[in-house]
């Protein structure tokens, strides 16, 4: 389990605050927006989180990131790249 910074996610920038949630997170999968992953919560939340959000969180440990389908691609090409949907801790 790791433990969460405070964080806002406009859908393009995370902003990170020094200050820890009341919760911790446990890594579950990738979503196709990158750096920001789905994580189980000890609140029993599932939660998209930025992974610059977890302390001591390591990319490499967490399999490959997504491949986007040629669907996805094209309708980012077709709308412009939208990262993900706000969010925030």
């Amino acid at each position: 389990m790791y433990q969460v910074y405070h964080f806002a996610y406009s859908g393009i920038a995370a902003q990170v605050k020094p200050e820890l949630t009341t919760y911790t997170a446990t890594f579950s999968k990738w979503t196709s927006d990158p750096g920001i992953a789905e994580f189980n919560c000890s609140d029993n939340r599932t939660r998209l989180i930025p992974v610059c959000a977890i302390k001591d969180f390591h990319i490499t440990n967490h399999g490959p990131w997504p491949e986007l389908t040629q669907n996805q691609l094209a309708e980012r090409k077709a709308f412009g790249i939208l990262l993900g949907a706000p969010c925030c801790s």
